[in-house]
């Protein structure tokens, strides 16, 4: 329920309500002093009239009675006045109705009927004072025992005059409460107004706040209470603007700032670009540097080592052919690192690519391991090479790239193992029609890798331990020393 009508309710409903109960006291207070004044009033008249009614009733005149009867018709109310004699014959009726013959009343009585009321009241006077009558000495409530009957009298009374003028009274109540209803609604409607407009107008203030409406000025109010709340949200008005524009200022700040940082972004993209163009092109010349490099070094050493091998069929003492065989295995070490990095310049390039011929594994195999088999016989290890039976033969692929795997693999394997043997295997792993999948794996008795070392096996540029390039590095430098022996032993 809204204030607004709880307002009205309570300066409406209470005056309404004592009204009404006002006016419900007012209906009963006048329908009973009007019941009991006309009961009054008819007790007094008949009361009054009746030992007069009595003496002219036992004289037989009947124009006083019809005077007498004709006073009590002409009473407020009265419809009808009957007369009895003491058997109960009717004297005299005046009137509108006839009264139903009834016995003679003992007393005085007062039946209410719907309607009517029936007023019977005795007339009798003493025995001994039969043709003599002392008003004084009548009683009209009772006779006495000694007093004899002589009739009675009947009245009818009509109420519906009572009844009208309570409806009429009610009817004037219920008008002036309407009346009164409607000026009270009328007031009880401008003091809510008053009370709850403000309200209303604080309430839409706060909701256009809250759609961030904030040039909204509301107007002060008569009443402190409501001045203090319209000057609050006028406030809280301003400090919203002052925010906004704040916040606004902040805005334009940091797209200011953003927008500063982007052209400086975009500046420092466009150099990165051009130093990955630039870094790109120098990739290209080194790996073309490399590639030409690689031919240019190979081209000499293979001169080196055929004629190291011609060299080999000439006669030379034992100290010599040692010493030529040092510089044929520096040689083939220096050919092997000179053909990994044309690989690895074709690798950058894009432009390494597996050849498809035919391949005798077994004869491979036999190959490699025949090249390592001086090694291993120098340090005396067992170098085994084994090829399984499910192993398909002849295949198609690469000789040359299975070869270079292979010989690195043996190679390391040699170099790190001091004692014992080193496996070759060769394993059918899967086969699927005409595609098959081998497996080659060397196995040593060597160092081994750890953990963190396997893990960072396949990472370029990557060695298990430093002295692997101080071991390339011993390669070259023999090579050269050998080339001053060659030199000196041909200058003998």
């Amino acid at each position: 329920m809204s204030l607004n009508t709880r307002l009205l309710f309570a300066l409406l409903g209470f005056p309404l309500l004592v009204y009404a109960t006002m006016a419900v006291l007012l209906v009963i207070q006048s329908d009973t002093e009007a019941r009991t004044a006309l009961q009054e009033r008819l007790e007094a008249a008949s009361e009054l009239l009746a030992p007069s009614l009595a003496e002219a009733l036992a004289e037989g005149d009947s124009q006083r009675l019809e005077t007498m009867t004709q006073q009590l018709l002409n009473q407020k109310g009265v419809r009808t006045v009957g007369l009895f004699n003491e058997q109960g014959n009717r004297v005299l009726l005046a009137g509108q109705t006839t009264p139903p013959p009834l016995h003679a009343p003992a007393e005085k009585q007062l039946l209410l009927e719907e309607d009517a009321w029936r007023l019977r009241l005795p007339l009798g006077v003493p025995s001994n004072h039969a043709n003599q009558f002392n008003a004084n000495q009548f009683n009209a409530d009772q006779v006495s025992a000694s007093a004899g009957y002589i009739g009675w009298l009947d009245i009818e009374v009509d109420t519906r005059a009572l009844t009208l003028g309570r409806y009429k009274l009610i009817a004037s109540l219920s008008l002036g409460g309407m009346l009164l209803g409607l000026l009270m609604f009328l007031i009880a409607f401008s003091i809510s107004r008053y009370a709850t407009r403000p309200i209303e107008e604080a309430n839409q203030a706060l909701y256009r706040l809250s759609r961030g409406d904030y040039r909204l000025h509301l107007a002060p109010s008569n009443a402190p209470e409501l001045h203090h709340l319209t000057s609050h949200i006028n406030a809280l008005a301003e400090h919203f603007q002052q925010a906004q524009r704040d916040m606004q200022t902040q805005i334009e700040q940091a797209t200011s700032e953003l927008q500063e940082s982007m052209e400086t972004i975009e500046e420092q993209n466009i150099k990165l670009d051009l130093a990955h163009r630039s870094a790109l092109r120098a990739n290209a010349v080194k790996s073309e540097f490399l590639a030409n490099m690689s031919h240019e070094i190979r081209t000499p050493l293979n001169g080196i080592i055929g004629f190291c091998r011609l060299l080999g069929r000439s006669s030379l003492d034992k100290r010599q052919q040692e010493w030529l065989q040092h510089v044929h295995r520096a040689c083939d070490n220096l050919l092997m690192l000179v053909n990994d990095v044309l690989d690895f310049s074709k690798l950058e390039a894009n432009r390494l690519t597996l050849e498809e011929a035919d391949i005798d594994i077994v004869a491979l195999v036999d190959e490699v391991v025949g090249l390592h088999a001086p090694e291993a016989q120098r340090k005396q290890l067992h170098l085994v090479a084994m090829v399984y039976d499910d192993v398909p033969t002849p295949l198609c692929g690469d000789p040359l790239r299975i070869h270079q795997v292979l010989n690195n693999l043996i190679s390391n394997a040699l170099k790190f193992t001091q004692e014992g043997e080193v496996i070759v295997r060769v394993m059918l792993d899967n086969q699927e029609g005409q595609h098959v999948v081998l497996n080659l794996s060397v196995s040593d008795t060597g160092i081994g890798l750890s953990d963190d070392h396997q893990k960072a096996l396949f990472r370029a540029f990557s060695q298990a331990e430093p002295s692997h390039s101080r071991h390339f590095a011993a390669v070259a430098s023999a090579l050269l020393s050998a080339a001053n022996l060659l030199s000196a032993w041909g200058a003998k």
